[in-house]
């Protein structure tokens, strides 16, 4: 029998030495009423690249502090707080995010780059027996911490990943790789009982079955959680240019409504970037954690001297357990007075809780995979000689 430990560290950065800020926190648990959810920041630091000086020097990116903009919150964990969110207001805007834009005939304008971080820590412990006296097993244990700041793998360029490409290191935060616990344990054991050595009956019933479970079990995959819904720039003063609007978005309707044309993006924060709720740090939630046993059964036949046959069973999932692989990650909308449910107060947009309706906020959406499957069994026969 052998027991072995280890730890791993595995780091990975782009050159761009990204100095990442961590995720703004907030204490759920009591909050009181008016308390500030802050939902991005402003500022982004990193080293220049080495072979454009020698020296690096800090590069501060500060958007206008102006178009920070504050949502009531109502429900949930945070219910009673105000959720404050930069906001990306597009050309047809009087007061626009940028006086010009870039390039007035696009919204975003993508740039691809490479200022992602990404670290593995991990402690291992095994303990494995060799097979003796018809007993074998391999046990081993990880305990780890998967990290980055907005990594991400598409097959094909995305108009806009971050909540706020101006603060690259508030997507800090664990990864959607991270499965915090794993535990994998298999067994081998042969009967060969010298008790039925001169017993000709006892040999044919109890000796020579193998039995084999594999038992797995881990943490839950990592879940973001998003706000459904686009803000509106004219429920925070941002009224536009009606004649512009108008030009630009044909008959889309009251310019007041219409924040898909006065927003470069539209989505959580008029960006098109990532819908994530940013009052919490990326992947704050997790599935229901994911353990299932395989086993084989089987038995030898001597038939003569140097043959044999082998009859054998095996069962995948064999407790037949539902595996949770998808939910929904809709943590809170974005309302209005005139949805249902509307905002109190007559509020023009505000945010409330996702817990009614078909799919509130962590309902189980998929219990399937390629991997995790219902409970099959199969049988087959094995002829040696």
């Amino acid at each position: 029998m052998e027991a072995i430990a280890g730890l791993v560290h595995v780091e990975e950065s782009s050159p761009l030495d990204v100095q990442p800020r961590n995720a703004p926190q907030v204490e759920i648990q009591s909050a009181p009423e008016g308390k500030a959810v802050f939902g991005g920041g402003l500022i982004r630091k990193r080293k220049l690249p080495p072979q454009l000086d020698a020296r690096p020097e800090r590069a501060e990116v500060q958007p206008p502090p102006a178009r920070l903009v504050t949502v009531p919150v109502f429900g949930g964990p945070l219910g009673g707080t105000n959720y404050i969110t930069p906001i990306f207001v597009g050309r047809t805007q009087a007061n626009s995010f940028t006086t010009p834009r870039p390039n007035p005939n696009f919204a975003q304008i993508t740039e691809i780059r490479s200022d992602v971080f990404s670290k593995y820590h991990a402690l291992v412990l095994q303990a494995n027996r060799r097979l003796t006296n018809g007993l074998q097993f391999q046990t081993n244990y990880t305990l780890s911490r998967a990290q980055d700041n907005g990594q991400s793998s598409v097959t094909f360029t995305s108009n806009n990943l971050p909540f706020n490409a101006f603060d690259q290191g508030a997507e800090d935060g664990l990864s959607a790789f991270d499965r915090r616990h794993k535990f994998v344990a298999s067994v081998v054991y042969n009967t060969d009982f010298k008790a039925f050595k001169d017993n000709g009956f006892g040999r044919a019933i109890f000796n020579d079955w193998t039995i084999a479970p594999i038992l797995n079990a881990f943490s839950g995959a990592r879940v973001t959680q998003s706000i459904s819904g686009t803000i509106n720039p004219a429920a925070y003063g941002f009224t536009g240019n009606a004649a512009q609007i108008t030009a630009l978005c044909g008959s889309l309707g009251n310019p007041a409504a219409t924040a898909s044309c006065t927003t470069p993006g539209g989505g959580a924060n008029g960006s098109g970037g990532s819908s994530r709720f940013a009052g919490l740090p990326r992947n704050a939630f997790k599935q229901p954690n994911i353990w299932y046993v395989d086993m084989r059964l089987s038995r030898r036949f001597r038939i003569t001297e140097g043959t044999r046959l082998e009859i054998l069973g095996e069962a995948f999932n064999l407790f037949n357990r539902t595996q949770v692989t998808t939910v929904t990650s809709t943590f809170y909308n974005y309302a209005s007075n005139t949805t249902t449910p509307a905002c109190p107060g007559g509020l023009t947009q505000c945010l409330i809780f996702n817990d009614a309706g078909n799919a509130p906020f962590l309902n189980v959406t998929g219990a399937d995979s390629t991997l995790f499957r219902e409970r099959q069994i199969q049988f087959a026969a094995r002829f040696e000689f």
